[in-house]
C-alpha cells in the first residue's frame, strides 16, 4: 500500500511509461483488496458469526464501504490514465491516502479482535481447515499478486519456510511467480535479507493466548491474512526472531547507475553468458548497452534481476579475492 501511495506522489506526468507502471501497480493494490474482502466475507465472517453472532458486523459494513472506495479509485485512476493532469493525480493521491489510512485501522481491528474471537472458539484444526477453503480459493493468477509483495516483504526465515513449504520444482515448472518474488526487492535494505539465513527460534506468544501454533499472534494473524501455497501455516511461516532487527545497512546499489551495472556485467559474464544466466530479451537480440537500459528502465521485474546479479558479481569477486588475499 505505502509503496503504491509514494510511487502515486512522485509520478512524472510527462512519462507515459511511468505513469503506466504507477497506475498498473494501483490496479494490482486495488486488486488485492478485492480478493482480502472476499475470503474473508467468505471464509472469515460465517465463522465468527457462527460462534458470535454480531462480532463481525462492524468490518462487514467497512468492507461494504471499502468495496465503494475501490470503486471510485478505479474510475479516477481511468480518469488519470485518459488525462494526465496535475489536478487528477493530486485527487488520486489524497483518495487512496484515505483509504490506506483507514485500512490499517480496519485491519488493526481484523487481526485483534477477530483473531481472538478466532482462537477462542475454534481449535487448530478447524482454523486449518477454514485456511484451506481459502487456500484452495486462490489461483495462480491471484497467488502470483499476492507473493510478488509478501515474499520480499517477510523475514529471511519467515521466507525460506514458505519456499520450503512449497510444491516441489518439477511440480511448479511454468508458474510464473517463484522467479519474480526472488528478485522483487520493495526497499534499498532488503539486499541483506536475500542472503541471510538466521536460526528459527519459536516467536513468543502473545499474553493469554493459547500455546498452540495457530494461536501465536503474528502466526495467526498471519494465517488469517496471507495466503501461502502448500503445507500450513503454522508449518510453513517460521517463527522467528523475537529481538528486534538489526540496524540496516547502506543500500549497496547507491550510487551505482544501471548503465554502468549492465556494462560491468557484460564486462564480467559476456553477452552470451548474461543470456544464459538471466533469460532476457534486452541480452538475446540485438545485445548491447543502449537497447539492454532501454528494456530495462520500462521492466521493473527486469530490472530487479539485473541488480540482483550484478550484486551476486561483486560477492563473488569479494569472496574470491578475499581467498587470494
Amino acid at each position: 500500500m505505502t509503496d503504491t501511495l509514494h510511487g502515486l506522489g512522485r509520478l512524472d506526468l510527462g512519462d507515459a511509461q511511468e505513469l503506466a507502471a504507477g497506475l498498473d501497480q494501483l490496479d494490482a493494490l486495488l486488486d488485492a483488496a478485492s480478493f482480502h474482502l472476499r475470503h474473508e466475507n467468505d471464509v472469515i465472517h460465517p465463522a465468527i458469526e457462527a460462534r458470535h453472532p454480531g462480532a463481525s458486523h462492524r468490518i462487514a459494513a467497512e468492507h461494504r464501504e471499502h468495496l465503494e472506495a475501490i470503486a471510485t479509485l478505479r474510475t479516477q485512476a481511468a480518469a488519470l490514465r485518459a488525462q494526465p493532469v496535475a489536478a487528477a493525480a493530486h485527487r488520486l493521491y489524497r483518495q487512496l491516502a484515505a483509504f490506506i489510512a483507514e485500512n490499517f485501522e480496519h485491519m488493526d481491528v481484523e487481526e485483534s479482535r477477530h483473531n481472538q474471537a478466532l482462537w477462542a472458539a475454534y481449535s487448530d484444526a478447524e482454523l486449518q481447515a477454514m485456511e484451506g477453503r481459502i487456500l484452495a480459493s486462490i489461483g495462480p493468477q491471484e497467488m502470483t499478486l499476492w507473493l510478488r509483495w509478501m515474499l520480499p516483504a517477510f523475514r529471511p526465515t519467515e521466507r525460506a519456510q514458505l519456499i520450503a513449504g512449497m510444491p516441489p520444482r518439477p511440480r511448479r515448472r511454468g508458474w510464473p511467480w517463484p522467479a519474480r518474488c526472488w528478485t522483487a526487492r520493495p526497499g534499498p535494505s532488503s539486499a541483506k535479507h536475500w542472503t541471510r539465513r538466521p536460526p528459527c527460534p519459536a516467536w513468543p506468544r502473545p499474553e493469554g493466548a493459547a500455546p498452540d501454533a495457530m494461536r501465536d499472534g503474528s502466526a495467526a494473524s498471519s494465517a488469517r491474512a496471507l495466503p501461502a501455497h502448500g503445507a500450513q501455516w503454522g508449518q510453513n511461516l517460521a517463527m522467528h526472531e523475537a529481538s528486534p532487527p538489526a540496524a540496516q545497512p547502506r543500500n549497496p546499489l547507491h550510487g551505482v547507475t544501471l548503465e554502468a551495472i549492465v556494462r560491468a556485467l557484460e564486462a564480467h559474464y559476456g553477452w552470451p553468458g548474461l543470456a544464459q544466466r538471466i533469460p532476457l530479451r534486452c541480452f538475446s537480440q540485438d545485445p548491447s548497452v543502449s537497447s539492454s537500459l532501454k528494456f530495462l528502465r520500462k521492466t521493473p521485474w527486469a530490472r530487479d534481476k539485473v541488480e540482483g546479479l550484478y550484486l551476486f558479481m561483486e560477492r563473488e569477486k569479494r569472496r574470491t579475492h578475499g581467498r587470494a588475499g
